[in-house]
């Protein structure tokens, strides 16, 4: 694949919000606790490595690059901070408790509020970019991704510099916490 061919960053980013969009229809529709915990899980990673890889690689860009995309970048890092606790939370909750379905709702709203606001007034801008821009940013936030934390980590600021001097050791946590999971899951199977 050429680089005209490439995925470009936004595209990238969408397909991300349309996976998201899907597993929160998945958890709402899944018929058992253990359908419900496995997407659960699945949300939690997806968005986890998404945001970081948005604060490590398009928003420094937004920020430097687009007219008022300090505040722009500001707004919408905030928004990703608060459904981060929200998440954190959500992780430390009983699952089948009352308030778990609360916060979860809560969660969904902000999160999909969050990717609008990101479909409606900031990919436009990032389109204007130099084309040439765009596929290597797509190169830098899978590269992002994967050394990503796969959990919420809220007491991190939403900062690339941050989450380049907390991601690794958190990403290496946060890998070991889910293989020794699975690990536990397969040996109670």
């Amino acid at each position: 694949m050429t680089q005209d061919q490439a995925i470009d960053v936004v595209d990238q980013l969408l397909q991300d919000h349309v996976e998201v969009r899907s597993l929160f229809t998945a958890f709402e529709t899944a018929r058992t606790a253990e359908e419900r915990s496995d997407v659960f899980r699945h949300i939690v990673h997806d968005l986890s490595v998404h945001e970081t890889a948005e604060e490590e690689v398009v928003w420094p860009v937004v920020r430097t690059d687009l007219a008022e995309g300090a505040a722009l970048a500001d707004v919408r890092i905030g928004e990703e901070e608060a459904a981060n606790r929200l998440m954190a939370k959500l992780e430390a909750l009983d699952f089948d408790g009352r308030e778990f379905s609360s916060v979860f709702e809560d969660c969904r709203r902000a999160v999909l509020s969050h990717a609008e606001r990101e479909e409606n007034d900031v990919f436009p801008l990032l389109r204007q970019l130099d084309p040439g821009k765009l596929a290597p940013m797509a190169t830098l936030v899978d590269a992002a991704k994967k050394a990503a934390p796969t959990h919420p980590h809220p007491h991190v600021p939403g900062t690339a510099t941050a989450n380049l001097l907390a991601g690794p050791a958190a990403a290496i946590v946060d890998r070991t916490r889910d293989s020794l999971r699975k690990a536990r899951e397969r040996l109670s199977r």
